[in-house]
Formats: structure tokens, C-alpha cells, sequence
């Protein structure tokens, strides 16, 4: 599979908080773009992403260099 598909990061559904970080501060460029990397976060599409940043009120376009921690931390929640 891993060579089919290459490789994947975790499912969205069971990355823990602390991973989500780690991962998320080694990222650069626009929020929507780092959730749909496959890499970053494996199972994110548009229509989540989306919702995703509907519901921690950040704009896609948003940097993620230029998010607050708790900016941060109502990402991974949402």
C-alpha cells in the first residue's frame, strides 16, 4: 500500500494533540494547504478542511507561521 499511495501521515481521527503540533510547527505556508497535505494529516480533503477552519473561525489563506497557540489548539480541536 505504502508504495502505491506513499507515505502517508496519521489518520485524522487518531492523531494525538501533541503530534498535531509537532507536525504543524515543522510546516510552513497556508493553513488549508498544511490540513490537506496527505503527509502532514492523512483523510483530509477540501470539504473537511473547510469545515475545519469554518469552526476555529482561521481564514484558508492564513499562514501557519502566523497563528496564535490557542489559534493552534482550536485547529486540532475542531
Amino acid at each position: 500500500v505504502e508504495e502505491i499511495l506513499g507515505p502517508l501521515g496519521p489518520d485524522a481521527l487518531a492523531i494525538s494533540r501533541r503530534d498535531f503540533m509537532e507536525r504543524l510547527n515543522r510546516r510552513r505556508g497556508g493553513v488549508k494547504a498544511a490540513l490537506m497535505d496527505q503527509t502532514l494529516i492523512a483523510g483530509v480533503g477540501n470539504l473537511v478542511a473547510d469545515e475545519v477552519l469554518w469552526q476555529a473561525r482561521l481564514h484558508p489563506r492564513r499562514s501557519i507561521e502566523s497563528l496564535t497557540s490557542d489559534e493552534r489548539a482550536s485547529r486540532y480541536r475542531a
